[in-house]
């Protein structure tokens, strides 16, 4: 990996002495997805012209074989500062990140994927403003949002007003700042000098935690309080996505934001060794902001009725014991917020009570109790328990609710009396008797 970095820099040294330098590089790597980037190029060239930078637009095509050339053609009619640069072979899409930013060749250079957009004069004001720091890095929170309908979903974080943190001088205090702030740093301006050096040694693990500590280090960072980057999270009808790193619901990216903290605080610390309590701060500051990654990702799962990996992250949030982002259900009742805690629950939270497909909750349930799972079976007590506490008149979904308790009566009566958990199933019909359907 290391020898092809090295060839990549080679390269992008040559591409740098034989093209002009420009102010800023907007970086698109693409991959058949014509359509994608002809309306990504059609918003940012519209913008650039009055931009009193120059600006370079270089689109890296990762070996396309649809008509992306041919949209790039048309739109270098429109803006000479265009180029187009096509792979000879596809690669990982780590490696075409940061192969389009090293040909970069604008003193500072943005990244932009090809399904979303950015405000170009925002980043512009960006760059004038900490231009006269020299930091590394400029990064920014994001919007994401709704294209389709032309409103914001929500931000990532927030940065209130602007920052600059120095190297050997604010290291605790960025730390501390990217801990509580829930900082992830995935929208930055990068000064292209200080970023080809850092992507030589940054590790794809947690990379953009990696790649913030090496431009701190480096330079400095800086922190802007307006966001210039769209991410398209709902697109316009005619645009649909094969595949979205986004949507990647792998229990790996919460790995990956855990170790990449882990590994910046490593970083930032350095020599500095904490004392024991330090430590546990430190720990329980990384463990909260995983968790709230991890939650996000178990509502993604819930969404996509991926019940068993819902299941399986929850568990990883309990294990950590973060209560705040235990997953919780409000019943009728005001005061009762009951924390669920095993497959079967929460299945039956998308079944009861946002009425999803009963028959995949009851094939869990039935196939579970058939299979002496006893681990997943036992936990309908819990359901049971709940419907007590919460002492619901009449359940959301009732005819889910109802096929649900139908399963459970053929489950009950498909296994042998001496099973050992049939005083589960007795008690969670009794439980359904008290209900009211």
């Amino acid at each position: 990996m290391q020898h092809l970095l090295d060839l990549e820099i080679i390269r992008s040294t040559i591409y740098l002495m034989i093209h002009e330098t420009y102010d800023l590089s907007i970086c698109i790597p693409t991959y058949n997805r014509a359509e994608f980037l002809d309306l990504c190029l059609e918003r940012l060239i519209s913008q650039l012209h009055d931009l009193k930078i120059r600006c370079e637009v270089l689109v890296v095509d990762n070996a396309s074989t649809d008509h992306t050339g041919l949209i790039v053609q048309k739109h270098q009619k429109m803006f000479s500062g265009l180029n187009y640069f096509v792979r000879k072979k596809t690669v990982d899409i780590t490696a075409q990140w940061r192969n389009t930013l090293l040909r970069a060749s604008g003193r500072w250079v943005v990244y932009l994927a090809d399904d979303d957009r950015i405000d170009a004069s925002v980043v512009a004001e960006h760059i004038k403003e900490f231009s006269v720091n020299d930091v590394g890095a400029i990064y920014c929170d994001w919007f994401a949002w709704d294209d389709k309908n032309d409103k914001l979903l929500h931000n990532y974080f927030t940065v209130d007003r602007s920052y600059i943190f120095n190297p050997d001088l604010d290291n605790t205090r960025l730390l501390n700042f990217v801990l509580q702030n829930h900082v992830i740093p995935e929208s930055g301006i990068y000064s292209r000098e200080i970023l080809r050096n850092a992507l030589t040694v940054a590790p794809a693990s947690g990379f953009f935690y990696n790649l913030l500590a090496l431009m701190f280090l480096q330079a400095g960072v800086a922190f802007g309080a307006k966001p210039y980057y769209f991410e398209n999270r709902v697109l316009k009808e005619h645009l649909v996505r094969n595949e979205w790193a986004n949507h990647d619901l792998s229990d790996n990216q919460v790995d990956d934001i855990r170790g990449g903290l882990e590994n910046l605080a490593l970083h930032l610390l350095r020599e500095n060794r904490l004392d024991s309590q330090n430590r546990l701060i430190l720990h329980d500051a990384i463990t909260k902001f995983a968790s709230r990654r991890a939650a996000v990702l178990r509502n993604r799962c819930l969404a996509a009725k991926n019940w068993q990996k819902a299941f399986y992250i929850e568990q990883r949030i309990r294990l950590w014991n973060p209560v705040d982002y235990r997953l919780t259900m409000e019943g009728n009742s005001a005061k009762a917020r009951v924390g669920y805690q095993d497959l079967i629950t929460i299945a039956c939270i998308a079944a009861v009570f946002e009425s999803a497909d009963a028959n995949e909750v009851v094939s869990i349930c039935v196939s579970s109790a058939l299979v002496k799972n006893f681990t997943s079976v036992s936990v309908a007590m819990n359901f049971s328990i709940s419907l007590e506490i919460l002492d619901l008149e009449r359940p959301v979904g009732s005819n889910n609710f109802l096929v649900f308790k139908d399963a459970t009566e053929q489950a009950q009566a498909a296994l042998a009396p001496d099973f050992p958990h049939q005083v589960v199933f007795s008690h969670l019909l009794k439980a359904f008797a008290g209900v009211k359907g």
